[in-house]
């Protein structure tokens, strides 16, 4: 699962419009269009609401302000998910204006890590319901079996399936 988010922010104009790498609190819902297309509904939070999210990305829409004056802008974010990282940015005050330094790594790396050994978990168990019946006895070896686990990974990470497993232990019931 990407944890980035896209969608469209709408804000008043006067407001200050947040920078890339800001840390701010945002509130987001999805809706579907006149169209019938999802969109995502992303709009400031107080400090009491919300997830804090780091900014990726922000761009000005060609729409015109509307009759409120409010101005809409799309914006790609991160949700930022942890008690030590809402910590740290409440300690060290959570600006809006994009000043605060980058949260550190360590959840996104536990995060990376769960996912990688979710995906890991389901290349051991195709080798092992569709690989090792199909191998001589002979060759069915810890190696071998290493060998297989260790190729079926390495073709899924680098088809980016890592980013798309979640960032929970799979459970015995979900498909695997």
């Amino acid at each position: 699962m990407n944890d980035k988010i896209s969608g469209l922010l709408r804000q008043k104009g006067d407001s200050p419009v947040p920078q890339v790498g800001a840390h701010i609190r945002l509130k987001w819902e999805q809706k579907t269009g006149k169209s019938g297309r999802p969109w995502i509904k992303v709009n400031n939070a107080k400090q009491d609401e919300g997830q804090l999210c780091q900014i990726n990305g922000i761009n000005k829409t060609d729409q015109a302000p509307d009759s409120y004056g409010n101005v809409s802008y799309n914006v790609e974010f991160t949700p930022i998910y942890g008690a030590f990282a809402e910590a740290k940015a409440q300690m060290q005050g959570a600006p809006q204006d994009g000043s605060l330094e980058p949260v550190d790594g360590i959840q996104d790396a536990r995060r990376h890590l769960m996912k990688a050994a979710n995906l890991y978990n389901l290349c051991v168990n195709c080798v092992n319901n569709a690989v090792a019946p199909y191998v001589p006895q002979v060759a069915q070896t810890s190696e071998m079996f290493q060998a297989a686990v260790g190729t079926l990974f390495i073709e899924a990470s680098r088809a980016g399936y890592v980013d798309k497993m979640p960032d929970k232990p799979l459970k015995d019931d979900e498909p695997q």
